[in-house]
């Protein structure tokens, strides 16, 4: 009777450990931020192989280096330890001018949104195809930043900070629409005003619809070159 108890319980935790374990060639879909090194890029602990994936950052190719606080959005197949990419999106919350820093709180305001780092946000200065680590320290006002991570009631909570060069004027931010003039094609944003005059538009403009914004700025105003639409 213990030798068939014994067989039984056996063939249970053989049972469980089919069950639990991954199974290879399964596809794969996840949002995250890049661990690992730029060299062996993981997410979920699963180490990314983007050898032939189609790779884009806010929906243009992206030729750059895959750096550790990257948010992206990734599909492949799931072959175990590694997943074969088929597809990356490098996805950007915030990017403009710094107006306001303060290293000891660890916060910092970009186009009217508070952001907010930890001990675990990234921040990098890049340079063509070399990039450098940097300390909030090393920022300033003024700075062009662009930020990635997780919007929370107290601000976005940053996962990855890269500081562009002083000569950038492009500007990408999100937010709700108000004081739509459909006449002027202009609309407040987190209080800059946005010109789309001139932007390719996506969905339909409405007072107080979530909008997303690439465009130049100059002083207070947007000039907008694309206006994506995500709903209320």
């Amino acid at each position: 009777m213990s030798r068939k108890l014994a067989l039984f319980w056996s063939g249970l935790v053989l049972l469980a450990a089919c069950q639990l374990a991954p199974q290879s060639g399964e596809g794969f879909q996840a949002l995250g931020v890049l661990g690992g090194t730029p060299e062996r890029p993981t997410l979920m602990g699963k180490v990314l192989d983007t050898a032939g994936a189609n790779l884009t950052k806010e929906g243009e190719a992206f030729a750059g280096t895959l750096l550790p606080g990257m948010v992206v959005q990734v599909s492949g197949t799931d072959l175990g330890s590694t997943v074969r990419v088929t597809s990356l999106e490098v996805q950007v919350e915030l990017k403009g001018p710094i107006t306001s820093l303060d290293t000891t709180a660890g916060t910092l305001e970009v186009l009217g949104q508070r952001v907010l780092t930890d001990a675990s946000t990234r921040i990098y200065q890049k340079a063509r195809s070399t990039y450098r680590t940097l300390l909030l320290a090393d920022l300033a006002v003024g700075n062009v930043v662009e930020v990635h991570g997780t919007a929370t009631d107290s601000g976005i909570l940053a996962t990855y900070i890269e500081r562009y060069p002083a000569t950038t004027q492009e500007v990408e931010l999100e937010g709700q629409a108000t004081d739509l003039d459909s006449t002027a094609k202009t609309f407040l944003l987190n209080g800059y005003l946005v010109d789309y005059s001139g932007a390719r538009v996506e969905g339909a403009p409405a007072d107080g619809a979530w909008v997303e914004v690439k465009g130049i700025l100059s002083g207070t105003t947007i000039q907008a070159s694309k206006v994506e639409l995500k709903g209320r």
